[in-house]
């Protein structure tokens, strides 16, 4: 209806096709995508899945699955799996897990998982991060990270860390420990007092 600017009456959405809208999309249990959906507002459910491609402003949900492509501006929920793509400007989940790629000014988490050769550009801040092999990520601030084989990261700061053989650290700074296998290359490295997150204040 035309009327309607904000559709908040259903339950459950299904978009297979082409599908846009100018308000939001909010108040449901669950949304799918597997056609191409265009929201000129924000998108809220408490599960969303992704095969297709989503644009939306700002996008919050419990569990959310991003397989294929989505483009969205605040990022705010429980658990988010991204197998394909997505772009936004700040996430703050408590969990992520990152298989594809993910494009992100600021990721707020408490536990993030970067699996086999996934990407990360932004900055992460969170309570643990992994890195499984061949993952890359831009900028981490992070209490403890377990960095596996042939990973990448430029800035590094943490309170403790273990970078696996192959792995490359540009900058590293921590204020704990740092295990670094005899294969790693870790360019530039330092002990200090503190980092730019304080976890044991606030997280």
């Amino acid at each position: 209806m035309e009327s309607e600017k904000n559709i908040i009456n259903e339950r459950k959405i299904s978009v297979s096709g082409s599908f846009s809208m100018e308000g939001d999309l909010v108040g449901f249990s669950s949304m799918e995508v597997s056609g191409s959906a265009n929201i000129k507002g924000n998108v809220n459910a408490e599960n969303i899945e992704i095969a297709g491609s989503l644009k939306c402003q700002d996008m919050e949900f419990k569990y959310a699955e991003v397989s294929g492509s989505a483009k969205t501006n605040k990022v705010k929920g429980e658990r988010l799996e991204i197998m394909g793509s997505m772009k936004a400007d700040k996430l703050d989940v408590k969990e992520l897990e990152v298989y594809g790629d993910l494009d992100a000014s600021e990721v707020n988490a408490d536990k993030v998982i970067l699996g086999k050769k996934s990407s990360v550009n932004g900055a992460i801040i969170c309570n643990s991060l992994e890195m499984k092999k061949g993952s890359e990520a831009d900028v981490v601030i992070a209490k403890n990270v377990e960095i596996g084989p042939d990973a990448y990261v430029n800035s590094l700061e943490c309170y403790t860390c273990k970078v696996g053989p192959d792995a490359e650290v540009e900058y590293l700074k921590y204020t704990i420990s740092a295990e670094i296998d005899p294969k790693a290359e870790v360019r530039h490295s330092a002990k200090v007092d503190r980092i730019s997150k304080d976890f044991d204040k606030q997280s």
